[in-house]
């Protein structure tokens, strides 16, 4: 009796998940590109217990920023899936670039199409052909502005050799983009990859997103989390929602699905 008494009040303060990884915009930050106190109080909460990583379309440098300024020193996720990073030195870890010649192709067309787009090129941000200089590209991502458009060039895309084509949104939903990584590459891949480095189940992984390129990390982890801003389908993929990022939902997912019972943040 007193041993599963012991047992029981030994597993309380045990964490739901063995690690978090979250999406950035609409996620971790409002359209603003602000942190809510709750929320970077329980970001900071979860990464006292287990590994913390953002996991974001976005160039390495504001995945950096970002996991910095809520104190994460582990390995980060950046370019889609295609980089990890280590945002204490500020370095590469590990990259998965396109072929040079699919990154051309790609770059070509955006310009063709008259759409604006960043990529990353060794590390680095590109705006236009001009600024990549190295083509080892690991992600280029277009602005498509509406939903239409960014279905329209990602259509043109599927199925083409040495190219995987996911499509996101801006945080405030207001903003399309379509993301183009190389083949078998996304966020889902990125957190199997960051898993094994830091000696995680995956399934043992709760993930919190609010975009289509968040569902490919959602069928990797046990615990997949839809942010409330989300679209529908988004939220389908995960089966759980929480509220918006405007009314701090990372920080419920966190409570809810990571933190010990009992425990938690503001």
């Amino acid at each position: 009796m007193h041993r599963a008494a012991a047992q029981e009040r030994s597993n309380a303060v045990l964490p739901r998940a063995s690690g978090l990884v979250m999406d950035l915009d609409g996620t971790l930050i409002d359209a603003g590109e602000r942190i809510s106190p709750g929320v970077e109080a329980a970001v900071r909460a979860a990464a006292s217990l287990v590994p913390v990583a953002i996991v974001s379309g976005r160039e390495p440098g504001d995945v950096v920023r970002f996991a910095r300024a809520v104190g994460l020193e582990g390995a980060q996720v950046s370019d889609n899936g295609a980089r990890i990073v280590d945002p204490r030195a500020g370095r590469t870890l590990c990259e998965a670039p396109m072929h040079p010649a699919v990154a051309r192709r790609i770059v070509s067309d955006l310009e063709r199409r008259g759409l604006r787009f960043f990529a990353v090129d060794a590390g680095r941000m590109a705006r236009s052909r001009a600024e990549i200089t190295v083509w080892r590209v690991t992600i280029i991502a277009a602005h498509a502005v509406t939903q239409r458009a960014a279905d329209e060039v990602a259509g043109a895309y599927r199925g083409v050799p040495g190219v995987c084509v996911v499509p996101s949104l801006s945080a405030d939903a207001a903003m399309a983009y379509v993301n183009f990584t190389r083949t078998g590459v996304n966020k889902g891949t990125g957190v199997v990859r960051l898993a094994r480095m830091v000696g995680v189940d995956p399934a043992r992984l709760t993930a919190v997103g609010d975009s289509h390129n968040d569902v490919d990390m959602f069928a990797v982890v046990g615990t997949p989390v839809a942010m409330g801003n989300a679209p529908e389908e988004v939220k389908r993929a995960a089966g759980r929602v929480v509220a918006p990022v405007s009314a701090d939902g990372l920080a419920e997912a966190i409570r809810r699905f990571v933190l010990p019972s009992g425990d938690g943040a503001p």
